[in-house]
């Protein structure tokens, strides 16, 4: 006798197609894991599970924070893909990580050194740091000391709306030392903590700008904003308005070998409504467009200074401007 009716094969083939979907869709809504590198294994092998707290090496999607205080911390030398790259981060946590030659960071969003109350240093000797969205923060929240070293090799912060920032938020501290290539496309800004920049022989420092104007040099920027920066070679371009001393900030801008340039739009300014010094004992200061203004911000009471003991200072366009 034949059964009322057969088992469909299709429908058999339904059920297995929707648990599949289910699986794939349990397994799409894992959240990005924050994973530490501790360096237990002592290595500074990244990819060594033994060096990190979980025993899980970080993927694209996730945070990984470098906390290896004493223990040798990670010499990256081969493509290593995160969403965030944090360097010291938490308080009283310390952390160091060396990017060499061979070495690729591809990071999503964020890296910072020194973050939350922690001390970071990024070492850089080769290779190549992506910053593919967000910024490249030295130095950020309070109590924060980051610092970066480079060498050798290049950083691109490429995100249209994102920054190469130093000290970003008031009570951190942010130090860079470059003889490298550091390229950015918006904006580069000191403060309002308290940052350093020294570009060194063979160093190259590009602001860009992008459609929405910006490339814009932010030297000493806030209230509580502290500035220095010191070229003793080099090249630098800005391509919009540089400000040494801003938005109630204090900037100081040292030149001393290697050549800077101002290609575009916007002005020099010394002391916008703040303190700002300019010095000058050698190297170029080429000044293609905009403006260089020695104080300015109205009626306000502006400290602002500028020495030209040697090298040259070419304003090509624009006035040249006292208050």
């Amino acid at each position: 006798m034949k059964p009322k009716y057969l088992k469909s094969p299709l429908r058999n083939a339904s059920g297995i197609l929707l648990a599949s979907s289910i699986t794939l869709c349990l397994a799409g809504a894992a959240s990005a894991a924050d994973l530490t590198f501790n360096g237990a294994a002592n290595d500074g092998n990244w990819n060594n599970t033994a060096n990190w707290a979980t025993a899980t090496v970080p993927g694209a999607g996730d945070n990984a924070a470098v906390n290896n205080a004493a223990n040798a911390g990670p010499n990256i030398t081969t493509t290593v893909g995160v969403s965030q790259f944090w360097v010291g981060t938490g308080a009283s946590n310390s952390g160091s990580a060396t990017v060499a030659t061979g070495g690729t960071v591809n990071a999503g969003a964020w890296t910072v050194v020194g973050r939350e109350g922690g001390t970071g240093t990024l070492t850089q000797t080769g290779g190549t740091i992506n910053q593919n969205t967000r910024s490249f923060i030295i130095g950020s929240n309070n109590g924060s000391n980051g610092t970066f070293n480079q060498t050798g090799g290049t950083v691109n912060v490429v995100a249209a709306a994102e920054q190469f920032r130093i000290a970003e938020t008031t009570g951190s501290t942010g130090t860079v030392t470059s003889s490298g290539t550091i390229n950015v496309v918006k904006n580069a800004v000191f403060g309002p903590g308290t940052g350093s920049f020294t570009l060194n022989a063979g160093g190259t420092f590009a602001i860009s700008g992008n459609t929405n104007g910006n490339g814009e040099f932010q030297i000493g920027q806030g209230a509580t904003g502290i500035g220095t920066f010191t070229q003793n070679g080099g090249t630098v371009t800005v391509n919009n308005w540089v400000s040494v001393g801003r938005g109630g900030g204090q900037g100081t801008f040292n030149l001393n070998g290697g050549s800077f340039t101002k290609s575009a739009n916007g002005s020099f300014l010394v002391g916008d409504g703040s303190k700002g010094t300019f010095k000058q004992t050698a190297g170029s200061l080429n000044l293609a467009a905009g403006d260089f203004k020695i104080g300015s911000g109205g009626n306000e009471t502006i400290t602002c200074s500028v020495t030209c003991e040697g090298g040259l200072l070419d304003v090509q366009a624009g006035r040249t401007q006292l208050g």
